[in-house]
């Protein structure tokens, strides 16, 4: 072989060790993961998979938002878990600069406030308890609920023991509320009266989500129709799990005491029949947060925690959650 060829050889050897070694470096199994990242991978696609929701790479606008909150009770639950995340993620984040943009341009009244804080904070913590969340996810919704309680003038103090885990109207698939039916509420909140709903407690209602949703959308079905009320009469509901469900919200009068009885007062339904067997120590719980975070936003003292029957003949909310009202806050009919 002559000197020419072989430099020409070696040269040409050279150049395919060069590409034999570039095209290792480029091979899909040693692609270093990039952090998720839902615009980026919708950028990089330039078409939407299948498993990307269509409100991905859309301004991030109010328009989007609202998609995101009429996807996640509807088309989510054929998309992958880290979507379903990452939509309570950014409609979150987006209701939290809502409020913000509120507060400073003193659009809200204290209950609007109330009623859109808990709604924020229910996403977030959602989100940050998640196993599934990745840990940016995890990061974000830590740092949103920082940002929240930033804004409400909140320290350490002002961190809950025992979180609320507040499922939005939305997500219940509540039906529209008919306001010409309802009062509106403008003279603050003095008290709080507690109900159970006298239905039995089926195995199924203790676990799932979606039994519960049932449950209190019969609820809202009877009240609404049979009753002709504007909607369900009461602000809350909570399931034997420690669900806590938005109710009728808070601008609004409840319609759960009867008459005159329902001004100021905030009306909450535990979902059992508590005259024949136990409030689940879930249930206890999460009506204790929920008590103590009202009394606290509305100054409500602790002898005006009442039940229902202080206000009628009746055995409502059941001779056992009367009891522990009694023990824990002195509200004896």
């Amino acid at each position: 072989m002559s000197t020419h060829s072989s430099l020409q050889y070696a040269a040409h050897a050279s150049l395919l060790a060069i590409l034999a070694s570039l095209a290792a470096c480029v091979a899909p199994d040693k692609l270093t993961p990039l952090p998720p990242d839902p615009d980026y991978v919708w950028q990089r696609s330039g078409t939407l998979h299948s498993d990307v929701p269509m409100w991905v790479g859309t301004p991030y606008t109010a328009e989007r938002l609202q998609a995101i909150e009429d996807w996640l009770p509807t088309d989510a639950a054929v998309h992958s878990p880290y979507w379903n995340l990452e939509g309570r993620l950014q409609l979150s984040e987006g209701r939290l600069e809502t409020v913000r943009e509120e507060l400073e341009a003193g659009g809200l009244d204290d209950d609007e406030v109330h009623n859109q804080v808990m709604v924020v904070r229910y996403g977030f913590e959602r989100v940050r308890n998640e196993l599934g969340a990745t840990s940016v996810q995890r990061s974000r919704a830590e740092a949103g609920l920082a940002d929240l309680d930033a804004l409400l003038g909140l320290g350490r103090a002002g961190v809950q023991t025992v979180a609320l885990v507040l499922i939005p109207r939305a997500e219940w698939h509540a039906r529209a509320a008919i306001p010409a039916n309802m009062k509106r509420n403008n003279r603050g909140w003095k008290r709080i009266t507690v109900h159970h709903s006298a239905m039995s407690q089926p195995a199924p209602l203790r676990g799932p989500l979606a039994d519960s949703i049932v449950a209190v959308r019969d609820i809202q079905s009877s009240q609404m129709s049979a009753r002709e009320y504007g909607d369900i009469g009461y602000h809350f509901l909570i399931d034997p799990s420690g669900r806590t469900f938005q109710g009728r919200l808070l601008v609004y009068q409840g319609a759960h005491s009867g008459g005159v009885n329902n001004i100021q007062n905030i009306g909450i339904c535990v979902i059992g029949n508590f005259e024949q067997e136990r409030p689940t120590p879930a249930a206890l719980l999460a009506l204790e947060a929920l008590i103590e975070e009202l009394r606290v936003q509305y100054d409500i003292p602790r002898t005006e925690i009442l039940p229902h029957k202080k206000w009628k003949n009746t055995e409502c909310p059941g001779r056992y959650l009367n009891s522990w009202l009694s023990s824990n806050y002195r509200a004896r009919p």
